[in-house]
């Protein structure tokens, strides 16, 4: 490794500053003959420095290491003054900011850094180019000429000489000082004499100082009628003054108007669009629906014809085929008869050939034995021998008529079988008559059965698919008749409480409403009488130009989070203990990303109730989480439970003594809430804290969420001349938005803790807890 580089430090009020050698020794060669001279004693020198601040050292050294230098105002005088509460005085942090210019170019001719003091004489120029305050100047000018910078006195000099008219009738100006303290060889002069003091004075002192003299009267001469000219001068520079300014009074009076007209007709050109977008977009869904329901009938009507028609000619096949199948049993089982009886012959004739073939090798054994029979035995043997014959006879005869039967038989058989084999040729062409066609035929029609029922139940399926489809489409068309029935219902309750209230419920004044339909169908208010006899106020013995308002927002401000979590800890608190998951972390996990969704939603034009989505986001939480199947972790009832325990909300335990300090100091509490209406009411209701509805309005009403600046505006312009205009709430994101609106801001951390103040800055009122918010609202607005 390398030797470390070697340093030069400055010690300055117990701080240390080192910089490299290299760049002290570039930027002054004062310091490079002091290092050089140093270098016998220490490699890293240390340089004590006594005459100047800390904030000068500081500066020189940020140059050395930079190449600039930025001063401190915040460590000014007239700027701590300010922050005590004294006013502000632009002269005085000019003549800071000039001193402290000053101090670093003199620290620069101190260690001899050249470009030091030329970045100082040009800081100078920049604050003297800005504004011009003639006791600035003459304080400058008293510093400068203790020093012996000659360019710095000449800067000066330049300066003055735009500024003559109103330095010379400024108070502390003294033209033969100024002027030969600004003139060097005069200086040189005065030097000489103070180093002389009261000795005797040479002659030729004495004459230069007559000639200066001299000049000093011709230039007083010039100075008056300079000063003449620049009187007349500073005159008409007063006028045109005066006219510049006038103009430019006038000139922001019309950009601010036109400004004004700009935004409100941005928003309307917005209102324009977003209204013809809902309005195409319900056309579009409308003319989708009427196609729909058009297809689907014109299907369902062909689906009906098909059928009808498959219907009847599967029912005439099915007929044919249980004929054809009982004429096919019935000769199946005539075929049957007939070879049984076939069988039953050709046994019987089986038989008679075998007692035929017994009867002849009986003969021929009876022939063999012949010559060995005796003669006694021989008409034995004949009249056995006639016996047998006689039955040998009567076999043969037995015989030939069975022969005869099964001859016979056998002709009738094969006359069977003709008559049969003409019988199914008889069928077959009765058949052929009958219906056209043949086996092949019919074989085809059954394919061609089995293809139409296989078509019968395709169109089954899309019958019931297009049934489905009509379904959610008069379910849809019955939810949006359910939906304007709705809002007829509520127009006729505005209509009726409108025609019972014959004055103002606060101030007593008569009062009455005109409602007309305009052309593209939206409801508009018209007052009734003319507006020029129309009297209107906000709340009982107050209005807008005297009144004291404080907006809250309600979830997570008002209202706390714990019912939440307690019901999602006892729902699900083992199973996501087991899965290392915190139910309060899970609770807040799904809080900020349902924001984050809404808040996306609605600055698309897409806009989304809060508790809708906020319901759907639970099992992508569970994800999130770490949990593998989210769906199979938690059922459908456990979500629902959860879900109840959202509607269950508890108040913070000091919110009615917040609403009673405000209201107490005269102010009204008003609410502006992302949740929904009824909901939102509900938890005031059952905490017994009084809450009027109509001081609460729902961003679901409008279609607009927080925080998009829209979302505020139509609280702020209706309140726009109160009094007091605050805004609360325990979201840094939701109060500051607010405050950009023009509502005075009001931040309670009981929800988030750290308000990130580097982030969202600071508001007007800041405090930990709701009741010590309330105090601190009413004593800002004392």
């Amino acid at each position: 490794m390398g030797a470390a580089p070697l340093s030069l430090t400055f010690l300055c009020q117990g701080f240390a500053f080192s910089i490299p050698q290299s760049i002290a020794r570039a930027q002054s060669p004062k310091l490079a003959a002091s290092l050089d001279a140093a270098q016998k004693i220490s490699q890293n020198p240390v340089v004590t420095v006594k005459e100047f601040s800390l904030d000068t050292v500081n500066c020189m050294v940020e140059f050395f290491k930079s190449g600039c230098y930025e001063v401190d105002r915040r460590n000014f005088p007239s700027v701590l003054q300010a922050v005590g509460g004294a006013p502000a005085a632009p002269d005085r942090f000019m003549r800071d900011e000039l001193t402290c210019h000053l101090q670093i170019c003199a620290i620069g001719t101190h260690y001899g850094v050249p470009k030091l003091c030329e970045l100082a004489r040009d800081n100078i120029q920049k604050v003297f180019g800005g504004k011009w305050f003639d006791s600035v100047f003459l304080f400058t000018v008293a510093v400068v000429l203790k020093s012996k910078d000659d360019k710095l006195q000449r800067l000066l000099v330049t300066l003055a000489r735009g500024h003559l008219h109103s330095l010379t009738t400024s108070n502390g100006f003294d033209h033969a000082t100024m002027l030969r303290s600004f003139h060097p060889k005069f200086r040189d002069q005065d030097d000489i004499l103070q180093q002389s003091g009261d000795q005797p004075k040479p002659t030729s002192a004495l004459t230069t100082q007559d000639e200066s003299s001299t000049k000093l009267e011709a230039l007083r001469i010039e100075v008056s009628s300079l000063k003449q000219q620049v009187t007349a001068v500073s005159c008409e520079r007063d006028e045109l003054r005066d006219q510049f300014s006038a103009a430019s009074v006038k000139k922001e009076e019309l950009w601010q108007s036109i400004a004004t007209l700009a935004a409100e007709r941005d928003l309307l050109r917005n209102e324009l669009s977003n209204v013809a977008a809902e309005k195409k977009e319900i056309r579009d869904i409308a003319a989708k629906v009427s196609t729909a329901r058009d297809h689907a009938e014109q299907v369902m009507s062909d689906a009906k014809n098909k059928k009808s028609s498959a219907e009847v000619k599967a029912e005439e096949n099915e007929k044919i085929l249980e004929t054809l199948q009982r004429e096919l049993r019935v000769a199946r089982s005539e075929s049957g008869l007939l070879k049984a009886r076939w069988d039953k012959e050709k046994t019987k004739s089986s038989i008679l050939t075998q007692e035929n073939d017994d009867l002849k090798q009986s003969l021929e054994l009876e022939r063999r034995s012949r010559v060995s029979i005796t003669e006694f035995a021989r008409d034995d043997v004949r009249n056995a021998l006639k016996d047998e014959q006689k039955v040998t006879t009567d076999l043969t005869a037995r015989l030939a008529q069975s022969s005869q039967a099964l001859e016979t038989e056998r002709k009738r058989s094969a006359t069977l079988v003709q008559e049969l084999t003409q019988a199914k040729r008889n069928l077959e062409l009765e058949r052929q008559i009958k219906t056209g066609m043949s086996l092949s035929e019919r074989d085809r029609i059954h394919e061609t059965v089995g293809s139409q029922r296989s078509e019968i139940s395709a169109l089954v399926k899309e019958r019931d698919e297009i049934k489905r489809e009509l379904k959610m489409a008069r379910t849809e068309r019955n939810n949006e008749s359910d939906r304007k029935w709705e809002i007829t219902n509520k127009m006729n309750a505005l209509i009726q409480a409108m025609d019972e209230w014959d004055e103002c419920r606060h101030c007593g004044a008569d009062f009455g409403t005109m409602m007309c339909l305009a052309w593209d169908g939206i409801l508009i208010l018209r007052p009734h009488p003319p507006p020029a006899n129309l009297h209107h106020c906000l709340d009982a013995n107050m209005s807008p130009s005297n009144g004291k308002y404080v907006v809250f927002d309600i979830v997570g401000t008002c209202v706390s989070y714990d019912k939440l979590t307690e019901a999602v800890e006892k729902q699900l608190g083992e199973r996501l203990l087991a899965e290392n998951v915190k139910p309060s972390l899970l609770v807040n996990l799904w809080i900020e990303a349902g924001e984050r969704e809404y808040t996306y939603l609605s600055i698309t034009n897409r806009y989304v109730a809060f508790d809708k989505l906020f319901a759907s986001l639970f099992y992508r939480m569970l994800w999130l989480a770490g949990i593998q199947e989210p769906r199979s972790f938690a059922s459908g009832a456990d979500i629902e439970k959860i879900t109840h325990g959202y509607m269950e909300l508890e108040p913070r335990p000091d919110l009615k003594e917040c609403f009673d300090k405000l209201r107490a100091a005269g102010f009204t509490v008003r609410g502006l809430t992302a949740g929904d209406f009824d909901r939102v009411l509900g938890y005031f209701d059952k905490a017994g804290i009084e809450f009027p509805k109509e001081h609460l309005i729902s961003c679901d009403s409008f279609g607009v969420g927080k925080p998009d600046l829209k979302a505020y505006a139509s609280t702020f312009e209706e309140l726009k001349g109160a009094k007091e205009l605050w805004f609360a709430a325990a979201h840094m994101w939701d109060v500051s938005a607010a405050r950009l609106v023009g509502f005075k801001a009001a931040y309670c951390s009981v929800l988030e803790k750290e308000p990130c103040v580097d982030i969202f800055g600071e508001m007007d009122v800041m405090s930990d807890t709701l009741s010590d918010m309330a105090d601190k609202i009413i004593q800002g607005s004392s």
